[in-house]
């Protein structure tokens, strides 16, 4: 699919089918055209032939008599299919659905949808939708547009890419009112056959385009989808996306912690984040972010330098790049010193830099030229008045946007112009900044967050490669089905390489004994059976047990309370363990997602790890820089390092023994249903897995 999307987006000659002179559907179809600069033939196609909108007109798609690239359906469902047997008929490769009723309306639709797409394939047909407004190639001059288009669109380095139409030309406003200029804009609907995964690839090899703002309600085919990500980073390219809609896996697999962590979306953002993809949260995000770095590029440093002649501003802009983790390096000593001699006395120098309000001369050239040589700062912004009307139009803020202007041009570090709100790069403050030729941001909120998103992204290209996501092992021959017991999945992992603290697997009071009195210390009691996932909630666990009298005791109670509390439960025997009593401790789990495969789970506070909800994310396979940066990402990370006076924990063991559960998981391949570790015991001397659930898919 992909290889055709050159030519699908870019039809040469195009049939509108159900264009009549009335419609004012066929004629917004045929202005979308002429506003995107399409010079090629049109042909109008009705029932009855009849004239419409002064174009060649005749009743089917065959009675065109040349070739032709694409055919514009503007017919309901109930008649689609009949068309596309004309379209079929006169050789159109390419057919775009508007219409709805699909697969959105139900299960009837959906069987239609089923059928519109295997007859569209079988006749040789690409369908683009159903249910969507098209797209338009504002490169090549082409399209097939059914919705307005903004008088002030431009061409440009962003392509936009969205499942849904109205957000897709509410993106495409945007832009134009933005001053981004599109390659694309590309809405796929409901996906019967282009999706958003074909034309996000095709689109990472398009010359013209340097970043990709997509938005998507699911994605199809997640695999193509990273290995799309992982190629425009090799290129690159950012891809920006914002993801809508969440829902749990909980109910999936009660038995998992795992499980209740991990939801859709959680793991689409570890896996947008492993691939380098920008996740964002609004469309004004959307839109400024992947200009942001379209414009810029990959960054050389991360921190961004900003400049600004108001105070109240500079205070702004603090506090957001703390609540977005914004890195704003200090003035180094040389810079400081040559800043002094620009700002008035009383000015501080400090990064955001305040040139206050007396700053009207060529203060901010002199002041960018010195932030240039300091290799902390990836990108520079200017805090600046921008005129939102034209009385404000004054030499001074006319002199002071050309001054900027020139001072952004001496340097070699990539720079914004950031106004104080969206509202104040309307068309007249655009025109300003146009005409001055520098780049501007929609105000404070939205330019901080695309900026913290250009160099987040900028970090992750700069750092090592990341390889496309490989095919899971085979599954072995001979795997078990359902639970493990802890004791079996003990016998399955340690080969692996999981640490387990010492156990040992007594049948009987005495051979309990026997083992507690060979560890010299209190034990941990805990029954051992594939029936009884967590052994806590029936009792059938004794902790901090000592002494011969207390362990017979406490093996004949674990027994008895599962045997209470579960009809038939299988005993494989009772696990013997020395207590560990301090340390920190995390849960390491691995959970299916239906869609996304495997997905490792990092926790702090092992039993209590769902109601602290502390975890990291990432798809499997995964590198120990990744597993450290996941350590990192934990709200409670610094415990890791020692708090309260506890010593810091081994930050290698831990890595390592995360890694060697993560593979052990990956080499159990497909049947795999879940993997916890909980407790994994760390401290300064070690890491020991307290605890392990091995589940398997069972046979269907």
């Amino acid at each position: 699919m992909p290889a055709d999307l050159a030519r699908l987006l870019s039809p040469r000659s195009i049939a509108i089918v159900g264009a009549r002179e009335a419609s004012p559907t066929s004629y917004g179809v045929i202005e979308a055209l002429h506003r995107v600069g399409f010079a090629g033939p049109m042909f109008a196609v009705n029932r009855a032939a009849q004239p419409a909108h002064g174009l060649p007109t005749v009743a089917t798609c065959a009675q065109i008599g040349e070739p032709v690239d694409a055919a514009v359906l503007l017919v309901p469902a109930r008649a689609v299919a009949e068309v596309l047997e004309d379209v079929g008929a006169a050789g159109i490769g390419t057919a775009v659905v508007f219409s709805s009723g699909w697969a959105e309306s139900g299960a009837d639709g959906t069987a239609g949808q089923r059928a519109l797409a295997e007859r569209a394939q079988a006749l040789g047909i690409t369908l683009i939708g159903p249910n969507c407004l098209g797209f338009m190639n504002i490169t090549a001059r082409t399209g097939a547009w059914i919705a307005s288009v903004p008088p002030n669109v431009t061409a440009g380095p962003v392509a936009i890419v969205s499942q849904s139409g109205g957000i897709g030309n509410a993106l495409a406003d945007l832009a134009a009112e933005y001053g981004t200029g599109l390659s694309h804009v590309v809405t796929t609907g409901n996906e019967a056959m282009l999706t958003t995964t074909d034309v996000v690839e095709y689109l990472v090899d398009e010359p013209e385009t340097r970043s990709i703002a997509v938005f998507a309600e699911a994605i199809a085919e997640p695999d193509r989808f990273l290995s799309a990500a992982v190629r425009a980073r090799e290129l690159g390219k950012a891809i920006v996306i914002l993801k809508a809609g969440s829902s749990e896996l909980a109910a999936r697999n009660a038995v998992s912690h795992t499980a209740s962590l991990v939801g859709d979306d959680r793991v689409v953002d570890a896996a947008l984040r492993q691939a380098a993809a920008i996740r964002v949260r609004s469309l004004e995000e959307l839109v400024v972010t992947a200009a942001v770095t379209a414009r810029a590029g990959v960054l050389r440093s991360p921190g961004v330098a900003v400049v600004s002649m108001s105070g109240g501003s500079v205070d702004v802009i603090a506090d957001e790049a703390a609540r977005l983790r914004l890195e704003l390096p200090q003035f180094n000593e040389s810079s400081v010193k040559d800043i002094r001699g620009v700002v008035p006395g009383f000015a501080s120098v400090q990064n955001p830099l305040d040139l206050t309000g007396g700053s009207l001369g060529d203060e901010f050239e002199r002041v960018l030229k010195i932030v240039d040589r300091q290799d902390d700062f990836g990108v520079v912004a200017v805090l600046c008045n921008v005129p939102a009307y034209d009385s404000c139009k004054t030499a001074t803020i006319e002199g002071l946007i050309d001054t900027v202007s020139r001072g952004l041009a001496s340097i070699t570090t990539p720079g914004f112009v950031l106004s104080q709100t969206v509202s104040h790069l309307n068309a007249v403050g655009r025109s300003s900044t146009n005409a001055a030729g520098v780049a501007a941001l929609p105000g404070i909120a939205i330019g901080s967050a695309a900026l913290a998103n250009l160099t987040i992204w900028s970090a992750k290209l700069r750092g090592p490669q990341v390889q496309r996501r490989p095919r899971l092992p085979e599954p072995r021959s001979h795997q078990p089905c359902g639970a493990l017991s802890e004791w079996s999945a003990r016998q399955l992992l340690e080969p692996a390489g999981v640490p387990f603290v010492p156990a040992v697997l007594a049948h009987s009071p005495a051979a309990a004994v026997a083992a507690a009195a060979r560890f010299g210390e209190a034990v941990a009691v805990k029954l051992v059976s594939p029936d009884v996932a967590h052994k806590s909630d029936i009792g059938a666990v004794r902790l901090g047990v000592y002494g011969d009298v207390d362990v017979r005791r406490a093996f004949e109670e674990v027994i008895a309370s599962a045997a209470a509390h579960v009809a038939g439960v299988r005993v494989e025997g009772v696990q013997i363990s020395p207590m560990r009593r301090r340390g920190v401790e995390l849960l390491v789990g691995v959970s299916r997602d239906p869609q996304w495969g495997l997905v490792l789970a990092v926790g702090l506070g092992g039993v209590l790890v769902e109601v602290l909800e502390d975890v990291a994310l990432r798809l499997l396979p995964v590198s120990a820089p990744e597993i450290d940066e996941m350590l990192g990402e934990l709200r409670g990370a610094k415990v890791l390092d020692g708090a309260r006076g506890e010593p810091r924990v081994d930050r290698a063991a831990l890595v390592a023994a995360i890694a060697h559960i993560a593979d052990a998981a990956w080499q159990l391949g497909h049947q795999l249903e879940s993997l916890e570790i909980n407790p994994l015991r760390a401290d300064a001397h070690g890491v020991e897995a307290l605890d392990a659930l091995v589940m398997f898919r069972t046979a269907s």
